[in-house]
């Protein structure tokens, strides 16, 4: 059992970051829109905010460049500068932008944890 608790605490917990495409999905569940929206041009705050929100958590939780984000949800990078700004400073001022943050942040987490699981059972099969 000791020898079990000792392992566990030695074994690196592999780093599982989410795809471009699950954090789409989920941000579009969340606010209850289309993922079409979140590609779509519209410049309405409905669309907006969820849009600025989706490309904050793909920096965030990827790592990826501006231009590489930039590139998935067809805009220019300086859009997706702008928008981790935006998003930094609403999720340290408006509590809502922060609830939102932390409960997306938690779902896709466990989506991109439940994709490594899976993957990692069928390689071990």
């Amino acid at each position: 059992m000791l020898a079990t608790v000792q392992y566990r605490f030695q074994t690196p917990v592999p780093l599982v970051r989410p795809t471009f495409r699950e954090i789409h999905l989920a941000v579009a569940a969340y606010y209850k829109l289309t993922p079409e929206d979140l590609m779509s041009p519209s410049r309405c705050q409905r669309i907006v905010r969820p849009r600025q929100m989706a490309l904050y958590l793909s920096r965030t939780m990827t790592g990826m460049s501006f231009p590489r984000i930039a590139r998935y949800y067809k805009r220019h990078h300086t859009t997706v500068m702008f928008s981790v700004d935006e998003v930094a400073q609403r999720v340290k001022t408006d509590r809502a932008t922060w609830v939102a943050h932390h409960r997306l942040k938690r779902r896709i987490k466990g989506i991109a944890r439940r994709r490594h699981a899976c993957c990692s059972e069928e390689l071990a099969a």
